[in-house]
């Protein structure tokens, strides 16, 4: 899972060169997207990376015991990432370039783990899966 989630933001990278006007990869449906919402949109492709970044390093013990100065500046700059990069992903939804049924899917997906209780036993999930054992207690910390 971590190599994935690395993987998937090591291919966001790309999405910096739009800021200079250069479009690496980028097919036009997404293009679309970044033109009818520029601020959401790259908010959401440049922010999000790194919480997927960050993410499998907060679940490594020997971080957490040895360096938990770092581990809880790393879990602070995660859920801001999550928050800002979220916030934009949910803005961007409307605008999928899949079509509606792709923009609407993706807007309400978050909303699909609302009240369920998180895997470490912390207070139910605010949005997301629960699956990914995050507990919103402990993350401030």
């Amino acid at each position: 899972m971590a190599v994935l989630a690395i993987g998937v933001a090591l291919y966001s990278l790309r999405f910096w060169a739009v800021l200079l006007d250069a479009w690496p990869g980028v097919d036009a449906g997404i293009r679309g997207v970044i033109v009818e919402a520029p601020l959401a949109a790259l908010a959401h492709m440049l922010v999000a990376p790194v919480a997927l970044i960050l993410g499998p390093f907060q679940f490594m013990p020997r971080l957490r015991l040895r360096h938990p100065r770092a581990h809880r500046l790393a879990g602070r700059t995660y859920v801001g990432a999550c928050v800002i990069g979220g916030v934009g992903g949910l803005t961007t939804a409307l605008h999928a370039s899949g079509g509606p049924v792709a923009g609407w899917g993706s807007a309400s997906w978050p909303c699909s783990g609302s009240g369920r209780r998180s895997p470490l036993g912390g207070p139910p999930c605010e949005g997301g899966s629960p699956d990914i054992g995050f507990s919103c207690a402990s993350a401030m910390r």
